[in-house]
This record gives C-alpha cells, sequence and structure tokens, in this order.
C-alpha cells in the first residue's frame, strides 16, 4: 500500500494492513507539513524523524519483509534544480539516520531500499 505516511493512520492501523500480508510502503521522505492537505483535508505529514522511528518500530515488530521506502519525486520542484531535496535524498539522509537509531545496524536499511524492493519487482 503506498504512502502509507501520510499522516492519517497510526501504529495500529499499519499493524493491521501488514498483518493481512500487504507491504507498506514511506515514500513522503523530505516534503513536510502541507498546508493545503492540513486545512483542505485534516491531514498532517509526520517528520522524517517519525517516519523512521515508525519503519523501526514495524521492523522490530517482525515486519521487515513488508517494508519499502523510496523518495517521491513527483513534480518538477522537488528535483534539485528546482530547490528540492532530488533522487538522493531518502539514501543520503534517511539511510544515515536510520542507521543511527538501529545501533548503526545497515539489515534494516539494506532490507527496506534494496531486497524488499528487489524481491517484490523481479518478473519471472
Amino acid at each position: 500500500m503506498g504512502h502509507v505516511d501520510r499522516g492519517i493512520l497510526k501504529m495500529e492501523d499499519y499493524r493491521r494492513i501488514a498483518d493481512t500480508g500487504c507491504v507498506l510502503e514511506f515514500d513522503q521522505f523530505g516534503w513536510g507539513c502541507s498546508y493545503q492537505h492540513a486545512l483542505n483535508y485534516g491531514i498532517t505529514y509526520p517528520s522524517d524523524f517519525d517516519r523512521c522511528h515508525q519503519i523501526k518500530e514495524l521492523a522490530d515488530l517482525g515486519y521487515q519483509e513488508q517494508i519499502v521506502a523510496g523518495h517521491d519525486i513527483a513534480f518538477k520542484i522537488r528535483l534539485s534544480k528546482f530547490g528540492g531535496q532530488s533522487y538522493d535524498y531518502a539514501w543520503k539522509y534517511v539511510t544515515q539516520y536510520m542507521k543511527k537509531i538501529d545501533g548503526g545496524n545497515e539489515n534494516l536499511i539494506k532490507a527496506i531500499f534494496v531486497d524488499n524492493p528487489k524481491r517484490l519487482l523481479t518478473v519471472v
């Protein structure tokens, strides 16, 4: 399920969805809060730090193989040329923070950025 990190779902919701076998996809890194979404829809985006802690908690609960993460580059304003964080933001910054909160362990990073996407996107 894509865009689970839009601020609508809570940990209990993530767990219920994951318990069905669904993969949880976090990709709103670097977006921050959108006043349009907050005012019009009541949605507030979690910070990148909150997202990392949510992913770590889910992994600790046994859902590591059902988590993928990326960086949603949907508009040109998200590119560095136009003042955005660009394609390498998640890899450069999010992975460093995740490693820090996981005691230097890179297994979770490798799982959600490399192994899980590779497994899920491989066509046999």
